[in-house]
């Protein structure tokens, strides 16, 4: 019946995360995919674009690498019509460009007349002065022509302009000082009618702060689970990740850090570059830790730290050059991390599916995002986005809090069972408890009663012999009162086989297969507060999955709570040991004490009946140990030395046929 309702209850599991991962998928497509007008890519013109024949009822136009450009010059729309620009213009590689510290760059446009157009532009490289028809309409920053006369910004925004003729110049100053990636590129751009222009930037907007905002919400939740539960550090890891990538989206970088010096904006971008990587990482290893290599996961941490420095302590040419070979790096880590996930998708388990998704979908598009910075596209980029990681990190964020939440119900679930196991332990050792203190009550008051009565008559019937022999009486008198000695004492010892018997009648017939490691490590929680109320500290080292041994649980729990008790009583600081390892077709457990020891003469005497080293003492603990253990076949020795300790080593032979008698 509990296996056909475990395959009803996986069943119902499977179902309902298929619905939330579908609804996971329907929200992150509405959130990547609002709909925004049609963005059109027009075939380069150098120099000059004719967009008379486009349709601008519904679409916007992307433009680049259409520009006429003077290397090192910072040239002014007067600089054209008074003659004072002689020199030809250029159409340069894009690999160029590489090498030009500063230039202007020029576009003509012919579009369709007496209409407001908008253009939406990112900063030229890292300065940049814009002209429309002979108009400064911005200075993002201020281009020079050498470093120091050189102010560098990086902004993207819609300048909106209207043509009468129809005939548009576009004029751009541009110098890149600071940056090793491709030295003065001219800016692409988006054109567009004021309607289409306004509803793109709308969208734009909506979407990043729909990112911004699930992230944030989900850095803000989880951050506050983890302030309810601190040893859960994966949670911690994943709101940290959450932040990370909120505040990578580079429109929140260009809104947050534009009044900013430029040298330090751009050392923020560049630590919340690795950083970011670094969480995700670690973040992967805490849910699963036995997954990654330890070397390469560190080996990857030592070299993000090096990154650090390096940002930290170079100029932004040198770092910004550098960066390449911490992508790379990053990019063959993922295809690791992807590697096991993928390999762990054969346990078939709901927290390894989804932790192959959203890790996919995050990956892949990390990846996309380094090479689309390098020029290499692999995806189609979401207009807007300069980074595709954000949008990824939504859906890695819903995948990643099922994970979690799955944790969390099989902590839960654990913490339950353990709870039951443990009140029902509780429960029976109590149950044992009261019921051996009232049979050790019960025959101590017994043996007292009997034995002292017993005691007087052998005594004295054996005073009365030695009387009657000195008196001359026949040896037949006096062998009789002998006998009365003899059955004295040994009615004397019936009562005490009648103790040992009552104590443990019953245990052989209840005999069922049972975990010592768990039965220790539940006899231990159980323990353990009255130690460390003494200040007796309590260490386990239990070895895992050992095998059943066939026993009664209840006496083996009386074994290790008078073993357990016995190390209390002589231990007044330091610690008490519990060990459990399997040697051969036997399991070994001990329980070691740093207290004050047994006497020698002593020590080979603690397994018999009432006797102990203990005012207080009953003599009862060892012996009732001794015949428990050997009860099931096993063996029993201690070692002490006086001051130093002891040690008690019992062994029980597993259960071979797994069965239950």
């Amino acid at each position: 019946m509990k296996r056909e309702a475990d395959k009803m209850h996986a069943k119902r599991n499977y179902l309902y995360t298929s619905l939330y991962f579908v609804l996971v998928l329907v929200l992150w497509l509405a959130i990547s995919y609002i709909p925004k007008p049609q963005t059109v890519k027009v075939a380069q013109m150098n120099g000059f674009c004719a967009l008379t024949q486009m349709d601008f009822s519904d679409k916007v136009y992307s433009l680049d690498d259409y520009w006429e450009t003077w290397p090192e010059e910072l040239y002014t729309p007067d600089d054209f019509t008074n003659g004072t620009v002689t020199t030809e213009a250029q159409f340069i590689e894009p690999s160029a460009y590489k090498y030009i510290p500063y230039a202007t760059h020029k576009l003509r446009l012919n579009l369709p007349p007496g209409v407001t157009y908008g253009i939406s532009m990112l900063t030229s490289d890292y300065a940049m002065r814009i002209y429309i028809d002979g108009i400064e309409i911005d200075n993002v920053g201020s281009p020079g022509k050498t470093r120091e006369t050189t102010v560098n910004r990086s902004l993207e925004r819609t300048y909106y302009f209207t043509t009468e003729s129809g005939n548009v110049e576009l004029i751009v100053q541009a110098a890149n000082f600071v940056h090793a990636k491709d030295g003065t590129w001219p800016p692409s751009f988006i054109i567009g009618t004021v309607k289409n222009m306004t509803h793109r930037d709308s969208v734009i907007h909506a979407r990043t702060f729909l990112v911004i905002g699930c992230l944030l919400t989900s850095f803000l939740y989880h951050l506050g689970l983890f302030c309810l539960n601190r040893r859960r550090t994966s949670v911690l890891l994943f709101s940290l990740c959450c932040l990370l990538l909120a505040v990578l989206d580079k429109h929140v970088l260009m809104l947050v850090a534009q009044e900013f010096d430029w040298q330090v904006s751009i050392r923020i971008e560049y630590f919340i570059h690795y950083s970011t990587f670094v969480m995700l990482f670690a973040f992967m290893n805490s849910i699963h830790p036995r997954m990654f290599n330890q070397i390469i996961l560190r080996s990857y941490y030592a070299l993000a730290a090096v990154y650090f420095l390096i940002t930290l302590l170079t100029d932004s040419l040198i770092f910004t050059a550098l960066l390449i070979y911490f992508e790379i790096a990053s990019i063959l880590f993922i295809v690791y991390g992807l590697t096991k996930l993928t390999l762990a998708l054969r346990n078939g388990k709901e927290k390894e599916v989804f932790s192959f998704l959203g890790a996919v979908v995050l990956g892949l598009l990390s990846t996309s995002d380094i090479l689309y910075y390098r020029g290499i596209t692999i995806f189609p980029m979401v207009d807007g986005h300069f980074f595709m990681s954000p949008i990824g990190m939504v859906f890695f964020v819903f995948c990643y809090a099922m994970v979690l939440s799955i944790e969390y119900l099989e902590t839960a679930h654990a913490m339950r069972e353990a709870q039951a196991k443990e009140q029902q332990l509780a429960t029976e050792n109590a149950s044992l408890e009261r019921m051996n203190n009232f049979k050790t009550e019960l025959m101590s008051k017994i043996s007292h009663e009997a034995r002292t009565p017993l005691a007087v008559l052998a005594s004295y019937s054996g005073l009365v012999s030695m009387e009657l022999r000195d008196q001359g009486v026949d040896a037949q008198t006096a062998a009789d009162l002998d006998k009365i000695a003899y059955e004295a004492k040994r009615v004397a010892g019936l009562i005490d086989g009648m103790k040992r018997l009552a104590m443990h009648t019953d245990a052989v017939a209840n005999q069922t297969n049972v975990n010592i490691g768990e039965l220790m490590v539940q006899t231990a929680r159980l323990y353990r507060p009255m130690l460390e109320r003494s200040g007796v500290k309590l260490i386990i080292d239990i070895d895992e999955d050992l095998p059943s041994v066939l026993g009664n649980l209840e006496e083996l729990t009386q074994v290790l709570f008078n073993l357990l008790q016995n190390s209390k009583n002589h231990t007044s600081s330091g610690s008490i040991t519990l060990t459990a390892k399997k040697q051969g077709d036997t399991i070994v457990a001990t329980v070691a004490d740093t207290g004050s020891g047994i006497s020698e003469d002593l020590l080979p005497h603690v397994f018999e009946w009432r006797v102990h080293n203990k005012k207080n003492g009953s003599g009862l603990g060892l012996a009732i140990c001794k015949e428990v253990v050997e009860a099931h076949r096993g063996t029993i020795e201690i070692q002490s030395t006086l001051n130093h300790g002891t040690q008690v080593l019992f062994t029980l032979p597993i259960n071979l046929q797994g069965g239950t008698e």
